[in-house]
């Protein structure tokens, strides 16, 4: 049973909530509805964010709902806020700064179920906008921190030439590093934002019965692209978790091949059209004591890699061997390979090879790969010839290193 969606309505005698009085009834009824008396009880109620999306009647408060709005927002509330007009009309448009928090939602024309529709798509673009504003506070923060960090380096050692020659060197390092993160976002984020709001428009433009494949199709589409959001976000978590040791570390006992055959299993169904992932184990079987999540996640960003810059079609080969002190993994694949003079700095967070910029990507997934290498104690090569292919190889200890018992374990 899903919670019901919070609606704090204010309604400045237009009777609306007559017509959502169908969305509260039933048993489990998919909303629920609190109507302030006055601006006082409306501003308070906002002010501790108890419910999920406010309804603001554009004669609301001695000096009308957009005024009412405007002041909510200035106080520091996220909404989303939708002004209640009788103007004509079907779209939901927005409303002022910042972008995302409030709308304008006229209500002559709506049915019930577009005006639900209109609710949900508002709510979920806000709350998708606030991720992406809070993730990048937090990683503007993270630079100002560096580039602080940097400033006071240098300052202690102006007088040793070495050490300030490394400290530009490291300054630049920083500059590149946000120019290809706000590169990388400007595209990652843009388009999936961009398909949910032309989605979202092409929605609101079907009006009639017959048009309910084309919104299930939309709505699939608006989906796919907050899945697609979500994956990004999930990778500077992950990045976030390992920059500051939070890593979970759970060893355990992991069965060779069956365990690798498995994953290989799970990247042949996300593998591109006509490609095949092989799998292979060399020897006999054999178990390795370590951490089977970060393992997985490390054969599956290997092997997610070799069927994106692949071409349709292609075979993936996946090899495993265990020997007495080792697990040895594999990945060939057969595409474009990695230009040369860009081979050493292959395992950069944010780093994007100039033949692989057309596709979608953050840049980040060899780097995570090499840190999760590190976090079982192993060790990651590679070999890679321009049009022809990458093969990577991970030696990873078949017993945890002592090192890792001082490691923090969540």
């Amino acid at each position: 049973m899903s919670t019901p969606t919070r609606i704090l309505l204010a309604d400045a005698g237009s009777a609306f909530h007559e017509r959502l009085r169908p969305l509260l009834q039933g048993a489990h009824p998919p909303f629920s509805l609190d109507c302030p008396s006055t601006p006082a009880a409306a501003q308070h109620a906002i002010r501790y964010a108890a419910h999920d999306v406010y309804l603001i009647d554009q004669r609301w408060g001695p000096r009308g709902g957009l005024a009412f709005v405007g002041e909510a927002l200035r106080q520091g509330s996220c909404g989303p806020f939708f002004l209640l007009t009788d103007q004509p009309g079907y779209a939901l448009e927005p409303l002022g700064h910042p972008a995302g928090m409030a709308y304008c939602l006229p209500t002559r024309q709506l049915t019930l179920d577009q005006l639900v529709q209109q609710l949900h798509c508002g709510v979920l673009l806000t709350r998708e906008l606030l991720r992406l504003r809070q993730l990048s506070a937090a990683l503007i923060r993270r630079v100002q921190h560096q580039a602080h960090e940097l400033e006071q380096s240098a300052l202690r050692g102006q007088a040793q030439a070495a050490q300030a020659q490394q400290t530009l060197v490291r300054e630049r390092e920083l500059n590149e590093l946000k120019s290809r993160f706000l590169t990388m976002a400007s595209h990652e984020f843009r388009t999936p934002m961009s398909t949910i709001l032309s989605s979202a428009a092409l929605i609101e433009r079907y009006h009639n019965g017959e048009d309910e494949p084309k919104r299930r199709k939309h709505v699939l589409r608006i989906k796919s692209a907050v899945a697609n959001l979500d994956g990004i976000l999930r990778d500077f978590l992950v990045l976030d978790g390992l920059n500051q040791a939070k890593m979970p570390y759970h060893p355990e006992a992991v069965p060779l091949p069956a365990f690798v055959a498995d994953v290989a299993e799970e990247a042949q169904q996300g593998a591109r059209l006509g490609q095949h992932v092989r799998y292979a184990h060399v020897g006999a079987a054999g178990t390795v004591v370590t951490d089977a999540q970060i393992l997985k996640n490390i054969l599956l960003n290997l092997l997610s890699n070799a069927s994106k810059y692949s071409d349709q079609g292609q075979e993936i080969r996946l090899t495993s061997e265990v020997t007495p002190t080792e697990l040895v993994l594999i990945v060939q694949d057969e595409g474009m390979g990695i230009p040369h003079d860009e081979q050493p700095r292959l395992f950069t967070d944010f780093f994007r090879a100039r033949n692989a910029e057309h596709i979608q990507g953050t840049g980040l997934g060899l780097y995570l790969v090499k840190r999760y290498v590190e976090r079982l104690g192993g060790r990651i090569s590679f070999l890679s010839e321009p049009g022809v292919g990458s093969t990577f190889t991970v030696r990873l200890p078949v017993q945890p290193p002592p090192s890792h018992e001082n490691y923090p374990v969540d």
